[in-house]
């Protein structure tokens, strides 16, 4: 199942080719790159279903494997109406655009781990760093301000990291963009691809454009010469002034017996030495041709972005044993047997025929011992076994047995055949059994289950109906549930806590809330809620508690409050902070058709959002109440709607009783109040004020403005259609 998503990363719909009437995906072609982690995704829907009209260029998918999930940007849509109505859709990763629209002002990390260098270039891209498998400190430098994407790219080449793009997912929302670092990606497997001439499915490919002898290392201020005692895996190098040099590569690949020199850019080192160590890193990476096998899935089988296998190359003389990644990786998740992978970055493996020889023969000579002694144990037990073969005889064995105590005893204890005279016979019993096997067969054969749903329609239709519930609203049964109407339909007791609206409850989901200031007496909400005798419900919550002296709480009585038939109770722990909003779920059986629902705060500072009631054993994922729109501007419930200014704290109120608006008017002493400064009655338009730029019409008196240089008012005049 992946999830359609609009442009603000709301959930809009699913593509799911088992749900019935979803919408089916027809093709699809993924692809997966080590190289900057850069995944791009490409798919058919049926053009005429409702859900492709909402995937649209800017909106997002979440696609889902076992791996995880992963956030694709659609950038690019287009449709094929013919015999068949087709629309295709391409996607790139979901973190580029917000990596690529953040700059990187200059700066230098001195000193700081991996994990702090990433974390501070991701900030305010709304990603985070997630596994980092690097934590010492490095030195790295940026100039010329370069995008977060692009000095991501920097970070991770300098140290040899591999990157990768996922999210959390639960099915309403995202809950996390994060960037994971890797030494290395994928697991070593013990796969093993033979390549051969005439093999079909297979592609090789040699590239030497990237092949150097040697590598000049540049640092600022360094020198590779000043270096001191360097890594021991570097002897094997040549060093000059500024560089390093491989002389078996220059017998094999040099040009006419010159080098060919690469250029290594070095922004992490700290020290000559560094500056060495890292130089003969990347001289190691580029001192021999680059081999690339293009594999179909199919021959290769089941391996992941990153794995290593090993590559038998039979085509070379002696045969050529490579340890090789996979690179890149196409698959589709509608036809598995398509696809392909992309090997490379290899490591050759020497593999000495004669070698493997002499030690599979000392092998064998330090065994030659073992077997021989093994062959004399055998002789003996031959021998044995014939003394053994001349003293059992069939009379011997029933003379042995018959006349051992154990057997007579045991005998004494059986039935005679009198006894058994009477009894049903082991053939009759089995007789029996096939009868009966066969009549319970023929009826249950005969029972119509096409009435019935099978296990997968139910979990498909339980997925459908909850995704469906989830988004649609008008599940949850409290009215006003975070306070976005202040405290209509509740009524208080104790005091009268503040519904506020702020970016942090935007973030879990609501945006808004009851906050219940600190008091030594207990601050409480109620509200009155219809329900059913005999059924379940779950009632769930968030609570932020702070400078808590006792607790916070929620309860839920069967029938009047004042009858204390308390379904359930829960109270935050005494005199304990929640360290940001803790989330809580209670499900009770209704033991009459109306409820009392209560919320508050006892000497503790408390903030209650995302209160929801349901029916059913398990919380669901917060809504507005049926019939409920809430924003902070715009307000629609039973008792009618109010649309608040975005200009002033004014309002315009239509309920059954009034259509009026209210303002903030000042009085004669200058205070302001707030009054109704118009209202509709029936034909009538009262209004506290009356602003025109031209001119009123009053049939059959139009009054028009007089603005001249000698005469400045108003005149009368007809009124004429």
């Amino acid at each position: 199942m992946w999830f359609v998503l609009d442009a603000k990363y709301k959930p809009v719909g699913i593509l799911d080719n088992t749900v019935p009437n979803g919408c089916p995906i027809l093709n699809d072609n993924r692809k997966e790159q080590i190289l900057n982690g850069y995944n791009t995704l490409a798919f058919d829907v049926p053009a005429n279903h409702k859900t492709a009209n909402l995937l649209e260029t800017e909106g997002f998918v979440v696609f889902t494997d076992d791996n995880g999930s992963e956030l694709y940007r659609i950038k690019r849509t287009r449709e094929i109406h013919g015999e068949q109505m087709i629309k295709t859709v391409e996607c790139e990763p979901g973190a580029t655009a917000d990596l690529l629209t953040q700059r990187i002002r200059p700066v230098e990390f001195t000193s700081q781990t991996l994990t702090q260098v990433v974390g501070t270039l991701l900030a305010n891209t709304g990603w985070e760093l997630g596994e980092s498998y690097y934590d010492d400190v490095v030195t790295i430098e940026y100039q010329d301000y370069p995008t977060s994407l692009d000095a991501i790219h920097q970070a991770i080449e300098a140290f040899d990291a591999e990157i990768e793009f996922k999210v959390e997912f639960n099915g309403t929302r995202i809950v996390r963009k994060v960037v994971n670092l890797y030494q290395q990606r994928g697991r070593k497997t013990n796969q093993i691809f033979e390549y051969g001439h005439n093999l079909q499915g297979v592609e090789r490919s040699e590239d030497t454009n990237l092949l150097f002898t040697a590598m000049i290392g540049i640092k600022d201020g360094m020198m590779i010469k000043d270096k001191a005692v360097g890594d021991p895996k570097w002897d094997k190098f040549e060093t000059g002034d500024d560089f390093v040099a491989d002389p078996k590569a220059l017998e094999l690949y040099g040009n006419n017996g010159r080098h060919i020199f690469g250029i290594y850019q070095d922004n992490s080192a700290s020290s000559p030495t560094e500056l060495y160590n890292n130089t003969c890193a990347q001289l190691e990476k580029h001192n021999k041709p680059q081999y690339k096998y293009e594999v179909d899935i199919a021959l290769i089988g089941n391996v992941s972005i990153g794995d290593t296998i090993m590559i038998k190359d039979r085509t070379f003389k002696p045969e050529l044993y490579l340890n090789a990644r996979v690179l890149e990786k196409t698959s589709s998740t509608i036809e598995p047997e398509k696809g392909s992978v992309v090997l490379g970055e290899y490591t050759q493996l020497r593999v000495d025929p004669i070698v493997a020889a002499k030690r599979i023969q000392q092998s064998v000579t330090m065994k030659q011992n073992e077997w021989t002694k093994a062959k004399e144990m055998s002789d003996q037990l031959d021998t044995r076994m014939g003394n053994a073969e001349e003293k059992i005889t069939d009379d011997a064995m029933v003379k042995t047995v018959m006349s051992n105590p154990s057997y007579q005893n045991s005998m004494d204890e059986k039935a005679n055949a009198e006894e058994l005279g009477d009894k049903v016979s082991k053939e009759e019993l089995d007789q029996k059994s096939e009868e009966d096997k066969a009549y319970t067969d023929d009826k249950v054969d005969n029972i119509d289950f096409s009435p019935y749903a099978t296990k997968s329609e139910l979990i498909q239709s339980s997925d459908s109906f909850d995704f469906k519930l989830s988004k649609s609203g008008g599940i949850n049964l409290i009215r006003n549930s975070v306070g976005y109407s202040d405290t209509d339909f509740w009524y208080k007791d104790g005091g009268t806590p503040e519904t506020i609206q702020n970016n942090e409850l935007k973030k879990i989901g609501s945006g808004s809330g009851f906050h219940f200031k600190k008091n030594t007496e207990r601050v409480n909400l109620y509200q009155d809620i219809k329900v059913t005798a005999g059924q379940e419900y779950t009632v769930s919550w968030l609570v932020n508690v702070n400078n808590s002296t006792e607790y916070a709480y929620v309860i839920v009585y069967n029938g009047d409050v004042n009858d204390d038939n308390r379904a359930f109770s829960q109270y935050t722990d005494l005199g304990v902070d929640t360290n940001g909003y803790k989330e809580y779920s209670e499900t009770f059986l209704a033991q009459e058709d109306d409820i009392t629902l209560r919320i508050g705060a006892k000497d503790a500072d408390a903030i209650f959002t995302n209160i929801m009631m349901n029916e059913g054993d398990s919380s669901r994922q917060w809504s507005t109440a049926h019939g409920e729109v809430y924003n902070t501007n715009v307000k629609i419930d039973m008792n009618g709607i109010k649309v608040n200014s975005s200009n002033s704290k004014g309002y315009t109120s239509i309920t059954p009783e009034e259509f009026a608006g209210y303002d903030e008017v000042a009085d004669d002493d200058g205070n302001l109040e707030m009054e109704k400064v118009f209202t509709v009655n029936g034909a009538t338009t009262e209004v506290k004020a009356l602003q025109a730029e031209k001119e009123i019409d009053i049939k059959p008196v139009k009054m028009v403005v007089v603005d001249s240089p000698t005469i400045k008012g108003l005149a009368f005049i007809p009124s004429i259609d």
